[in-house]
């Protein structure tokens, strides 16, 4: 789980993550869902170190089993040391499964479901959504070209994958220093000979980036729509 940004874009004195959502922390949203589900054993919690009390506040009503992992300079480092941390502190079995998530999305129960009922046929699993939006390909400023939007979906997390599949990928970039990617499964698509399987992602499911998108947050509980 990731949660160890500074909340840059955010536009707080505080990383975003413990900004409060109709009276909880947004971690607790995340933290909620995944100790709610069974099939999830462990989990790794990726910080920044200089708010470590504020984790630790957090964390003390749960009783689901969490390890706090330093987070990196960038997303794929940080899901590179959580990784680094299981292969050593846990020696997962040959099949485990990881889910990737980040802790800026509140609302992801739905999405957890289908993406861990699809790693039971696959090896990564990734939950996106169509397009509702016309699509230009721009260069300084100039339509280049207008793709069809029935080739685009936007992406979502969590995203899941067979753990040492994904270790082996996060290992390969981080020797050749390729750290560009954005999210798992475009690290995975590049490093990997597998393919990547779409399931239902959520619209409700949408990352919390700026302080705006915490009334659209709240609008959404006050409507009970999720």
């Amino acid at each position: 789980l990731l949660a160890g940004g500074n909340g840059t874009r955010f536009g707080s004195g505080r990383p975003k993550q413990f900004s409060s959502l109709d009276g909880k922390a947004l971690l607790e949203y995340s933290l909620d869902v995944i100790t709610s589900i069974k099939a999830i054993e462990k989990t790794i919690l990726v910080i920044n170190k200089r708010f470590e009390s504020d984790y630790d506040r957090i964390l003390k009503k749960y009783t689901h089993e969490i390890h706090k992992v330093e987070g990196g300079d960038a997303r794929q480092l940080s899901v590179y040391n959580a990784l680094m941390f299981i292969e050593k502190e846990m020696k997962p079995l040959k099949d485990t499964d990881v889910l990737i998530h980040d802790s800026a999305r509140p609302f992801s129960k739905t999405v957890f479901e289908n993406v861990i009922n699809g790693m039971v046929f696959e090896n990564a699993v990734v939950p996106a959504i169509p397009l509702a939006d016309t699509i230009y390909k721009c260069e300084n400023n100039i339509v280049s070209d207008i793709p069809s939007r029935d080739q685009f979906v936007k992406v979502q997390t969590p995203q899941g994958f067979k753990f040492y599949k994904l270790l082996d990928c996060h290992k390969k970039a981080y020797g050749k220093k390729d750290v560009i990617y954005s999210d798992d499964g475009s690290l995975y698509l590049k490093y990997s000979n597998d393919s990547l399987k779409i399931v239902e992602g959520d619209q409700n499911n949408f990352k919390i980036t700026k302080a705006v998108d915490l009334d659209i947050a709240q609008y959404i509980l006050r409507n009970n729509q999720v």
